[in-house]
């Protein structure tokens, strides 16, 4: 183990954080701004490993994320099941975070949509963007139909390893050979009842449950996303006033560009597996 993983476990065990973990687009933000109006969780902790993930930077750069943000316990960390990966920074956070951990889950039907929409609203807004393709990105978006998009979202854009079922597969995988405490949380059930489950989380915390974890006022000047840039992809939770319940069906995954088509089968495969894990939190159960 190097000095930076060393580091890192030895912060991790120090503060023992909350820990949620999920794909993409899975309500992951809204389900952090719930709990961070109990007044024992905090400060956040956005996604700690998306330098290390996306730029190449070495574990150390966690370590300088947890410390600007303050990282102490009681501190909440989100994180997404991709950037956090399966190798030695990952066993680091499953070992030393706060039992249980919470894998939120989302239909991955609507999470690849969902992120698929975020990526092409912000490849329209990039200057070097032909009208061409801006126009295409227009048109698609309005019909909700991508199809036809394949070579506009290729790999280098999106990889398909973003979609993060893969690492979660494997991220409950080694809990479950470590024996880490973890809940599967499904987030169209949180979020069409989010008081069972919020409270079933502060009694598994040990924490009273909280009535200002329901309701808050909307704070346009909060800042959720990582970089300034982002902040388009959280404008819904910063608006809201509380979780809301998913209304839309899920997409037809023949709207979608070819390669993601392929993809889902899997990323069904390990939803569907997910349901059916003994560590699934279900309404009937929490309440």
């Amino acid at each position: 183990m190097t000095d930076a993983l060393r580091t890192l476990e030895r912060r991790l065990a120090d503060t023992a954080p909350y820990l949620i973990l999920a794909p993409p687009r899975s309500s992951s933000t809204a389900l952090a701004r719930a709990l961070l109006h109990h007044p024992r969780i905090g400060p956040y902790l956005h996604e700690p490993c998306d330098r290390y993930r996306h730029q190449g930077a070495p574990p150390a750069s966690i370590v300088e994320r947890l410390q600007d943000g303050g990282v102490r316990r009681g501190a909440l960390i989100k994180e997404m099941t991709f950037q956090l990966g399966t190798g030695a920074v990952c066993r680091c956070f499953l070992r030393h975070a706060r039992p249980p951990l919470v894998f939120l889950i989302r239909d991955p039907r609507r999470t690849v949509a969902s992120r698929l929409r975020m990526v092409l609203r912000d490849l329209a807004r990039l200057p070097e963007t032909p009208e061409p393709h801006r126009a295409r990105i227009a048109r698609a978006l309005n019909g909700g139909d991508y199809r036809d998009l394949d070579d506009l979202v290729p790999e280098a854009v999106f990889p398909l390893a973003y979609t993060g079922w893969s690492a979660l597969e494997h991220q409950i995988a080694a809990c479950r050979r470590e024996e880490i405490a973890y809940v599967v949380l499904p987030a169209q059930a949180f979020r069409a009842q989010p008081r069972p489950f919020l409270e079933h989380l502060c009694r598994r915390w040990s924490l009273a449950f909280e009535e200002s974890m329901l309701a808050w006022h909307a704070d346009e000047a909060l800042r959720l996303g990582g970089l300034a840039e982002q902040d388009a992809w959280y404008r819904r939770v910063v608006e809201s006033t509380g979780v809301l319940p998913e209304t839309d069906a899920p997409p037809d995954p023949e709207h979608l560009p070819r390669r993601f088509r392929h993809h889902l089968p899997d990323a069904l495969r390990v939803y569907q597996a997910t349901l059916n894990d003994p560590h699934l939190l279900a309404a009937e159960t929490v309440s």
